[in-house]
Order: C-alpha cells, then sequence, then structure tokens
C-alpha cells in the first residue's frame, strides 16, 4: 500500500504531529456518527497507532480486531485485554461473514486501491444492522497537482489550487527518501461506493475545527476552513436482509 509507515521515524513524526487533526476535527466528527459500543465486535482498518480501538474498549466494546500493515505503527499501540492487534493488509484480510458489529477506520481507506471491493467484504463482514464508520483525507487535498498553496511574494497563502478533481488514480508523495501512495477519488466515488456493496449512507461530514481546536489550533482550524482537511461517511447495512 505505501512505503513510508514502515521507516519508523516517518510514522513518530506523523503521530507528534497528528493530534490537530485527530482531536479537533477527525475525532469529534467521526465520534458524533459512531454508535454506541457497549458489547460490540469491533473491525478497526488501518489502526496505526489505535487510537479507534482504544476508544471503541473504553466506551464499552466487547472485542476489537486492530489491523495495520505497519509494524513500525503498531510499535507504538499499547498492550490492552480486549484488543487484539494484527499486522496485516487491509486489502487483503479476510473474515467469514457477520464477524463484526461496526468497522471502524480512521484516515487509512484513501491508501486502498480496491475501494469498491474492500467495502463489499466490509458489508459481508458485517452484522445485520452493522455499520461502517470511515474518514479519508478530503478529496480537494488531492485534488492540487502542485501539492501546495498558491501564495504571494511574502509566502502567504493565497488559494488552493483544484486540479484534475475527476479523476481518480493514485497520488504519489516522496519526502526524505520515502513514498506513499494515496488514492485520490471524488465524494461521490467515496458514496457511490458504499451503495454498491449494498451498505445504506446514514452520514457525511466534512467537519471544521472544535471551539477548543480554534483557541488551542489557530493555524490548523483556519487551514481546515480554507481547504478541509476530512471527510467522513458512515454507511450502515440492512437490519434484515
Amino acid at each position: 500500500m505505501n512505503n513510508g509507515w514502515d521507516d519508523p521515524e516517518a510514522a513518530a513524526d506523523y503521530l507528534a504531529r497528528r493530534h490537530g487533526w485527530a482531536d479537533y476535527i477527525e475525532g469529534p466528527a467521526m465520534q458524533s456518527v459512531l454508535p454506541n459500543m457497549t458489547g460490540r465486535r469491533v473491525l478497526d482498518l488501518g489502526t496505526g497507532s489505535g487510537q479507534w480501538a482504544i476508544w471503541c474498549v473504553e466506551h464499552g466494546a466487547d472485542s476489537v480486531a486492530a489491523i495495520d500493515r505497519s509494524a513500525a505503527m503498531l510499535a507504538h499501540a499499547p498492550t490492552h485485554p480486549r484488543i487484539q492487534w494484527i499486522q496485516a493488509d487491509m486489502e487483503t484480510v479476510q473474515y467469514p461473514a457477520s464477524s463484526f458489529d461496526c468497522v471502524v477506520s480512521g484516515l487509512a481507506l484513501h491508501y486502498v486501491n480496491d475501494y469498491v471491493g474492500l467495502v463489499t467484504r466490509i458489508n459481508r463482514w458485517l452484522t445485520p444492522g452493522g455499520c461502517l464508520v470511515f474518514s479519508v483525507e478530503h478529496p480537494l487535498k488531492y485534488a492540487n497537482s502542485g501539492g501546495s498553496w498558491l501564495s504571494d511574494d511574502d509566502g502567504n497563502a493565497l488559494a488552493w489550487p483544484v486540479d484534475c478533481y475527476l479523476q481518480e488514480g493514485p497520488r504519489v508523495e516522496e519526502k526524505n527518501g520515502l513514498t506513499w501512495t494515496k488514492w485520490h477519488r471524488t465524494i461521490a466515488m467515496y458514496v457511490e461506493g458504499l451503495l454498491a456493496a449494498g451498505l445504506q449512507l446514514t452520514a457525511l461530514k466534512e467537519p471544521g475545527a472544535t471551539d477548543e481546536g480554534w483557541r488551542l489550533q489557530p493555524a490548523i482550524a483556519e487551514g481546515n476552513r480554507r481547504r478541509p482537511n476530512v471527510l467522513v461517511l458512515r454507511g450502515d447495512k440492512a437490519a434484515s436482509e
């Protein structure tokens, strides 16, 4: 899927910088659409260091299977008796039908090539009435061929240029000799993928920062206001089939 997260320094650097998004933008939006976790069996895809796996058990989940391809990311995950940490690729992992009541994924599905195929398998893994809740980096972020803001002569950001928004496909980032490949999709493609997999769209959010985020992380909040960073969706499986 991508090589960057296999590097321990890159993984640690990302986790150190992620709090602005996780605490004040992505996290509150995800929590607002997640179901009551009491007694649920949960699958966490692309768990990273386990933020959502931990949240689920702290809110009553019976068990969480937390999957990530990167050993470097999983090295930061804490031991917990109700969480099983699994190093595996979410594009190839398999589970029996009706294995989970909820599947959660935070900022990971944009690394997936075959999104519709994965969501179709997730639908099979869910129990009737179960749900998939996930966040991805907002499509507007990667519909920018230059990857940066247009700036004035003093370096002030003027605008975020959008290019090839309707062109689905890989967007490659390279930094310090490492490579990350993210798959650009439009909002419609994410929604249509849920529907094609047989799930019902029940929530779609493009969250702004919380009041606390504006107070503690004003630069991140302002940047997110000008160009949204996160897209959150929930798809529900029919209660009976």
